[in-house]
């Protein structure tokens, strides 16, 4: 092997160019924001071309800033050299972490020659609110609501900025689900956030780097909630925490918040056989209702409320994200303004359909079926006939009845009469494969109407593949199972 040098003080050691630390993780993510845990593990992967590489020691540094860490410095750890081939769940033990704080790191690995590798890239992690005492902002809803109520609300906070802030981070704890926005824009691209819980055991939050949102002057925070598996109106506490010109910023949820109803809003029971969905009325919107010195509707201030007697902590599993965009393969006239879209393959996720202009208050109604039987009302199988599992929605065509498996899921659109109108779901989601639309007087163009797969963004771990197509085809199924949201 060709060993060069590297220097450590004035004591030169022997370098192995060929082993090479990588894919660093702490608490299993990538670069991860609000990390709650105290002493976090760390692990990385070593790259070599060498047949039987491996590790023998290692070495980590933890730094308070990119600076000191390029100095090859670890003022908040210094491992030191470890005899050890652990590369997986390596404790942080250095000095305590506190709320908040940015934390840089990089480790080097010496090989079983007792080379030491160059140091691995950088990265990096935030830790995020340890206690109920770092949390400063109100739990809150809107006002006037009940147990019972399904719309989705709207809910926002003007405040000024002297000047850019040097960091901007923002922590968001929901009972139900939310989208976030700052000064108009959808902060993340995650969707159905903050991953499902039981809340009367457990609610998570997120934390999120809102700096690139942010100007001086006016600035805006507005938080889109929905109930979701929520079985209550939902709640919401969001703290902001900023540094502006070198001083601490806090803006946090309290009574001058303010909230109105939204266009979207639960229909159905969210239960077996009756999962219904949302109804989205174009008549409320409010262009820029997340954008500051919006005067347009009317908004009340939120109602502060007791926090939930529930233990609270950073979300750690991989959010939900739109996975694949899957376009319309058929569109089958059934009837006088009723269309089936075909998707070409069952998945787990939202339509998003396009529609011409229809007249103010005109709905359309939109019923999801994950299989379809016709005319008699059943399939012959190998395994015999198959029927639907539940009473079926069935649709007279003139070439006789179909008969869907839907399972009561549907969603609704009220037009504002608005040229170029589009549905989507927001706070509930469906399995499907098909989708029956009524009430649009013309056919969806190809591209007019498209399948939005949701899944949990989970990195591949492996991949199988073999001569056999039907072991192959079975392994596409699990995976393809997997990422329908069944995590």
């Amino acid at each position: 092997m060709l060993l060069g040098l590297i220097s450590i003080g004035s004591a030169p050691v022997m370098a192995a160019p060929d082993l090479v630390p990588m894919q660093l993780r702490c608490e299993y993510r990538e670069n991860p924001l609000g990390i709650d845990v105290a002493q976090p593990r760390l692990s990385w992967v070593l790259d070599s071309t060498e047949r039987g590489a491996m590790q023998t020691a290692y070495q980590v540094l933890v730094a308070s800033t990119p600076e000191i860490l390029t100095k090859d410095q670890g003022d908040l750890w210094d491992s030191g050299k470890v005899a050890s081939d652990q590369s997986t769940q390596v404790v942080c033990q250095g000095k305590p972490l506190a709320p908040r704080m940015e934390c840089y790191w990089k480790v080097r690995a010496w090989d079983k020659d007792g080379a030491a590798s160059t140091w691995s890239a950088g990265a990096s992690w935030t830790m995020g609110l340890l206690t109920p005492e770092d949390w400063q902002a109100a739990w809150i809803r809107a006002a006037g609501t009940d147990q019972n109520a399904a719309t989705a609300t709207w809910v926002r906070k003007e405040f000024a900025l002297a000047a850019v802030p040097n960091r901007a981070v923002v922590y968001v704890n929901v009972m139900g689900y939310c989208e976030l926005y700052v000064n108009g824009q959808k902060v993340g691209d995650d969707v159905l956030a903050p991953a499902v819980s039981d809340y009367k055991h457990r609610s998570f939050y997120t934390t999120h780097d809102i700096g690139k949102f942010l100007r001086p002057g006016a600035n805006c925070v507005g938080l889109w909630l929905g109930k979701g598996w929520n079985k209550s109106t939902p709640m919401a506490r969001v703290q902001i925490d900023m540094s502006v010109n070198g001083q601490r910023v806090t803006v946090g949820t309290d009574r001058t918040w303010t909230s109105m109803a939204s266009t979207h809003s639960l229909v159905g029971k969210w239960a077996w056989n009756e999962f219904g969905g949302e109804c989205v009325d174009a008549r409320r919107a409010i262009p820029g209702w997340n954008e500051p010195e919006c005067t347009t509707g009317t908004w009340t201030p939120v109602e502060e409320t007791a926090a939930p007697q529930t233990e609270v902590t950073a979300q750690a599993c991989p959010r939900n994200r739109i996975g694949q965009v899957i376009p319309m393969v058929a569109c089958t006239t059934l009837g006088t303004n009723v269309w089936e879209l075909d998707f070409g393959t069952n998945l787990t996720g939202w339509l998003r359909l396009r529609l011409p202009q229809l007249k103010p208050g005109e709905k359309v109604v939109m019923s999801y079926a994950d299989k379809r039987f016709q005319p008699a009302g059943s399939d012959d199988t190998p395994a015999g006939k198959i029927g639907p599992a539940t009473t079926p929605k069935t649709v007279e065509t003139p070439k006789g009845p179909i008969n869907y498996q839907t399972f009561n899921q549907f969603d609704e659109f009220i037009s504002a009469g608005k040229v170029g109108e589009q549905f989507c779901s927001k706070f509930n989601y469906h399995g499907f494969r098909y989708v029956i639309v009524e009430g649009v007087p013309v056919p969806p163009a190809p591209g007019d109407a498209e399948a939005l797969l949701i899944e949990s963004d989970l990195e591949p771990a492996g991949d199988f593949s073999c001569s056999n197509d039907l072991f192959n085809r079975i392994h596409q199924a699990n995976l393809w199972t997997i990422r329908n949201l069944n995590l």
